[in-house]
């Protein structure tokens, strides 16, 4: 053994009078590891995060959906109507649904209006699907259609 401390190595551990002993748990908490990184884990955490493609539609496909939409505001019954929505941060988006009437379409703006309040980009719109639609083939030639998101 070192010499240095041949005079120490057998003392009682010292115990303080005036405090109170510390748990271990609180103990342990001092020495947890300083985040240096601050951020790293969010990072990790987004770049991990799935986005998906936005489909192309074919022109058959888009007249399809013409077709629904005319038929959905002539029935006035709900229908489910797919859009995508752009990622605000990197590459790609999701898909969202929503079920309601349509109320009308705004040409000035290229908005689909839902009875339900949703403002829905009609450039973004996949797929239309009601009750009264659901023979009709699946969107982009997907054959469950798109992969969804509900909102």
């Amino acid at each position: 053994m070192n010499a240095k401390y041949e005079a120490i190595i057998d003392m009682e551990h010292h115990v303080s009078s005036r405090h109170e002993r510390m748990a271990r748990l609180d103990r342990a908490a001092q020495f947890a590891p300083f985040a240096a990184l601050t951020g790293y884990d969010d990072v990790i955490r987004e770049t991990g995060r799935i986005t998906k493609k936005r489909m192309m539609l074919d022109e058959d496909m888009k007249a399809l959906l013409d077709m629904r939409l005319s038929q959905a505001m002539e029935s006035h019954a709900p229908v489910i109507v797919t859009w995508f929505v752009q990622d605000g941060r990197k590459e790609g988006g999701e898909y969202v649904s929503v079920t309601s009437p349509v109320a009308g379409v705004d040409a000035a703006r290229g908005e689909l209006r839902m009875e339900c309040g949703s403002r829905i980009p009609l450039a973004d719109v996949v797929d239309i699907v009601a009750s009264s639609l659901s023979g009709d083939p699946p969107a982009a030639g997907q054959e469950d259609g798109p992969d969804v998101t509900s909102s």
